[in-house]
């Protein structure tokens, strides 16, 4: 089933339905309208092939606090119509209501919606807006365990992205998957919720097995197989970073944000050209961090004028407090130059007690080094192997490192890294 994300571009106007069906490669879609009229809804729903066969069609007559039961029945009808088998487990799960308070699982759905907003825009006010949905939603329901999964997940990417209060958002997140699974133990959103704060807090083979056991349960997960490609490329297990987040664009193949992380997870590998063509839609996406991505895998491919452009073209839109991610890999390339005026301010300020996000402080010490200032560079080196980032075979050859090669300071953090990255490979790699 195809992400949120993925559909939501047909929402915005009348779509041909076997069109969508041969563009998000699927054999089936799901449509639908809905029409208020005072109190009562009006629901008609469709199930259509791609071949425009109708499976089954249903209309529904609903007030407010029916709409709970109308998507365990639409669920339902949907699995009987596309014939498919399921377990008793996944029988129970259907018919289980996340929450009985229609107005909570209201919030839930505005919130889930602002989680997608935020894959298509990267915009922080989505991921803020979602949460205080979701506070909301658990004051109506303090046993609502889908909506402390969600919220532990909106927490983690804002302070996995954003400088500003990230601890607390961090031991928050924390603390949302906790209580989402001490509610529901077996959610797999609150293992993935667990698993991303793991991830993001630097605990690697903590978050390593609680993805897995989120896997365990829903083995076709999107987000799950996305949360642990990151995780894999932390602990340096490259192939297996590769292989899930291909899985996972597989799932949701019109991602924009899959893509550059399935370029990164290329490059690391030593598979440049793939990185570059996976990021091909950026010229004309006109999207800041799909941008610069592709500007950083033409840096590393020697390609400095295209990667100059869609640097340029990256920090056109982008202003303070956009993600930082789009100023800081554009001073790949000014600082290799020498173009050190050319580099944001912001790149320049930071801190590495600031930083909670493992590849931000590796990607900081990258500029430094490039520009000789080592006392920087190292500093900013060892946030990022406290904050959990152990890719040593892409530490062991990233060019940006090369002014410290031989320094014994730089050597004895490189041979900390390979420690962490060999017990990886013997824990995980069986």
């Amino acid at each position: 089933m195809r992400p949120t994300s993925s559909v939501l571009p047909y929402a915005a106007a009348p779509v041909d339905l076997g069109q969508a069906a041969r563009e998000l490669e699927v054999d089936s879609v799901l449509d639908g309208t809905f029409y208020r009229v005072g109190d009562v809804i009006r629901v008609s729903v469709q199930l259509v092939s791609g071949a425009r066969a109708t499976q089954w069609a249903g209309r529904y007559d609903l007030r407010s606090e029916d709409v709970l039961g109308l998507e365990d029945e639409v669920a339902q009808r949907v699995v009987e119509g596309l014939r498919v088998r399921v377990s008793a487990a996944e029988q129970a799960s259907l018919a289980a209501p996340a929450t009985h308070s229609a107005e909570a699982y209201d919030l839930y759905l505005q919130a889930r919606y602002h989680d997608t907003e935020y894959s298509v825009r990267s915009a922080r006010s989505s991921l803020q807006q979602g949460q205080r949905l979701l506070e909301r939603a658990i004051v109506l329901d303090r046993d609502f365990a889908h909506a402390h999964a969600l919220l532990g997940l909106l927490r983690m990417m804002e302070a996995a992205i954003f400088i500003e209060n990230a601890a607390a958002l961090l031991h928050r997140a924390e603390e949302s998957a906790h209580e989402a699974l001490r509610i529901a133990p077996r959610l797999p959103d609150a293992w993935m919720a667990l698993g991303a704060a793991y991830t993001q807090g630097g605990r690697n083979e903590d978050a390593i097995r609680a993805l897995r056991r989120a896997l365990e349960i829903a083995p076709n997960s999107e987000f799950a197989l996305d949360v642990i490609g990151y995780a894999y490329h932390y602990a340096g297990l490259l192939d297996e970073a590769e292989e899930a987040i291909r899985r996972c664009r597989m799932l949701n193949p019109t991602s924009r944000r899959l893509r550059w992380m399935h370029g990164r997870f290329l490059l690391y590998l030593d598979r440049g050209p793939e990185a570059i063509t996976a990021m091909d839609f950026a010229w004309t996406a006109n999207h800041a961090k799909a941008l610069a991505h592709l500007g950083k895998f033409l840096y590393y491919a020697g390609r400095l004028d295209e990667a100059d452009r869609a640097f340029e073209r990256a920090l056109e839109p982008w202003q303070p407090g956009d993600d930082p991610a789009v100023p800081l890999l554009a001073a790949y390339l000014y600082a290799a130059r020498g173009e050190r005026h050319r580099i944001h301010p912001s790149v320049l300020a930071l801190e590495p007690s600031v930083i909670f996000d493992g590849d931000q402080a590796y990607w900081a010490g990258g500029v430094r080094a490039l520009l000789g200032d080592r006392d920087a560079a190292l500093a900013l080196l060892h946030r990022a192997v406290d904050l959990g980032n152990h890719n040593y075979p892409w530490f062991s050859r990233d060019r940006n490192y090369d002014r410290l090669r031989g320094d014994a300071e730089y050597e004895a953090i490189l041979a900390e890294v390979r420690r962490h990255w060999e017990r990886y490979r013997h824990l995980f790699r069986a």
